[in-house]
């Protein structure tokens, strides 16, 4: 029975610290008042719902916290878009330098142009100062 009881206030103990109540969220909707960074990232993290996100996002947008050189903001404006669907995430496709010096040497046997000659050949390729034809 005391471990079934110990389970259950656990459980809920757990469920109070990584849920935010709804008035919070409310209150950001209301107020002109500017908050932290740490209190929005602590409601963030707590945000359950697509509403409380959406409240969220559109106090950064109010705010005009949604500019790059709020870096901070930003990210968490960029993170909330993503979740709600509003920003598309681009991927980017991580290529070795080994790989792209490879394609540019083909590029260049292949072209046969005096500009590649000139251009490409005159920085080190694979460590090796000056390769010509």
């Amino acid at each position: 029975m005391f471990g079934e009881m110990k389970t259950f206030f656990d459980t809920y103990a757990e469920h109070r610290r990584n849920h935010r109540p709804s008035s919070y969220y409310s209150y950001l909707e209301k107020t002109s008042n500017f908050h932290g960074y740490d209190d929005l990232r602590w409601l963030q993290q707590g945000a359950d719902t697509r509403e409380k996100k959406e409240v969220l996002y559109g106090y950064l947008e109010k705010h005009e916290l949604n500019d790059p050189q709020y870096k901070r903001f930003y990210s968490m404006y960029e993170e909330l878009g993503e979740d709600l669907g509003y920003i598309k995430k681009e991927e980017y496709v991580s290529i070795p330098k080994s790989l792209i010096l490879d394609y540019m040497k083909e590029m260049v046997e292949d072209d046969d142009s005096d500009w590649y000659r000139a251009n490409f050949y005159k920085h080190s390729l694979n460590g090796k100062e000056g390769t010509s034809r």
